[in-house]
């Protein structure tokens, strides 16, 4: 998976296709991020306040609900990358 950037909206895609991924590359209106995608470890996410959990989960494709605690977003982004 490669994730990219709308330069316009600043919107986040994260496309699996690969015939997807060689069109974005070609746009100029995308640019590729260069970051790995869910591999934040385990440890890590208890490290993360609320704010920085939910920037995680956003970034894997997870909506989390306003009330979600920081022990239900990081159950979530762990379901998610198992």
């Amino acid at each position: 998976m490669r994730k990219f950037k709308c330069i316009e909206t600043g919107a986040i895609l994260l496309v699996k296709n690969e015939f997807v991924i060689k069109q974005m590359l070609k746009d100029a209106a995308y640019e590729e991020v260069k970051e790995e995608i869910g591999t934040t470890k385990d440890n890590d996410l208890s490290r993360l306040n609320k704010d920085g959990l939910v920037k995680v989960a956003t970034d894997l494709g997870i909506t989390v609900e306003e009330t979600m605690t920081k022990k239900e977003i990081i159950a979530l982004i762990e379901a998610t990358n198992n």
